[in-house]
């Protein structure tokens, strides 16, 4: 019984980006089976090292440009699947420095779980 915008179940390592225009929320998938909705592109690396040179560049402001620049619509301006697949990677990003990110968001979830 999801709601109808609930559309994609995730994977470990998956990254979601916001499609709408403004401030880009994103994150890196910590566990299999979350469910986002279809607000978010959803991206599956073939690698874990994939995923982190990826969400490396989500803090760069050039990955900001490229996806305010490629928004179109009138009341709720959007990125399409082909022009995010588009945007281009920089593969020189400090992957250690982006594991640790990772990491520290293990913690914090394994800190913040009720279970």
């Amino acid at each position: 019984e999801l709601p109808e915008r609930a559309k994609f179940n995730t994977k470990k390592n998956d990254i979601i980006v916001s499609r709408l225009k403004g401030k880009i929320n994103f994150s890196i998938i910590l566990e299999d089976d979350i469910i986002v909705s279809n607000g978010f592109i959803v991206l599956r690396p073939k690698s874990y090292t994939d995923a982190l040179i990826i969400f490396g560049n989500l803090f760069k402001n050039n990955f900001y440009i490229q996806h305010r620049s490629l928004v179109t619509g009138s009341i709720m301006e959007t990125i399409s699947d082909n022009d995010f697949l588009n945007i281009y990677i920089n593969n020189n990003i400090d992957i250690e420095k982006c594991n640790k990110i990772v990491r520290a968001l293990i913690i914090l979830k394994e800190e913040l779980s009720y279970n």
